[in-house]
């Protein structure tokens, strides 16, 4: 079943377009990276399909409903945790449960949501830290924690972990593979890193650059491919090529 799908799905900034006859399904429990040369909207479509950005035309459907503003079961991540300086990392983890469109719960299932997401993390232990005590990858984890705390059905993440160290980023993309496999949610990412891709998603989907004759296209990541090297460089130059990227390395 389609969790999340568009149709003939575009987006205009002042009459210019930024992505054009977007058609996408994403199944239940999928992982799904969006991939494509700068410029081409990525970011502009996952915030079309949080509900933050209205399209220029065609429509979004959360769970075969119309959706035309943010949902309280689809959660956003960015590739700046945006944590409030004046809140400890339990404060973090739980602002914005009580919203208005958030599901009602009690101070006491709050505070277990909280707990449970920060050990799903492992920064259970520094719940009472402030954001300017954590590294950048505790506070990505910090910021996966909130998105997590949520338990949404759908986590869209917008290059994540782009601005961490390979070290730091390699650990973040086995955490959120956990995460994933716990949650059972789908996950849409964006990313520019081909070998990332290839890593963490089920399938790869090209957003084209406006004004080329390419259409969107997709690939299939199976087990056996992440399994084998040789299969994923084969993978990473098939997409390559498609996109014209610049070669990039995958990652160890």
């Amino acid at each position: 079943m389609s969790v999340l799908s568009t149709y003939d799905l575009g987006l205009s900034y002042q009459h210019k377009p930024i992505f054009q006859q977007m058609n996408l399904k994403v199944q239940s429990g999928e992982f799904v990276a969006l991939v494509g040369p700068s410029g081409a909207g990525k970011s502009s479509l996952l915030r079309c399909l949080s509900g933050l950005q209205k399209p220029s035309q065609g429509q979004i459907y959360f769970e075969d409903e119309p959706l035309s503003q943010p949902h309280p079961h689809i959660a956003v991540g960015f590739q700046d945790a945006t944590l409030l300086p004046w809140l400890n990392v339990a404060q973090n983890v739980g602002f914005g449960l009580d919203f208005k469109n958030q599901t009602r719960l009690s101070a006491a299932q709050q505070a277990e949501r909280v707990q449970t997401a920060l050990q799903q993390v492992g920064l259970w232990a520094v719940k009472d830290y402030f954001p300017d005590e954590l590294s950048g990858g505790m506070a990505q984890r910090v910021a996966l924690a909130r998105s997590v705390a949520r338990q949404p059905r759908v986590l869209l993440l917008d290059e994540p972990f782009s601005a961490l160290d390979e070290a730091t980023r390699a650990e973040m993309q086995d955490l959120l593979l956990q995460l994933h496999d716990q949650l059972r949610c789908t996950v849409v990412l964006v990313t520019h890193d081909l070998g990332e891709a290839i890593r963490l998603a089920q399938r790869i989907v090209m957003v084209p650059a406006h004004g080329t004759s390419q259409q969107a296209q997709t690939w299939a990541v199976p087990p056996a491919t992440k399994q084998s090297r040789q299969l994923a460089l084969q993978l990473h130059e098939q997409i390559h090529q498609s996109l014209r990227f610049t070669p990039l390395e995958l990652s160890a």
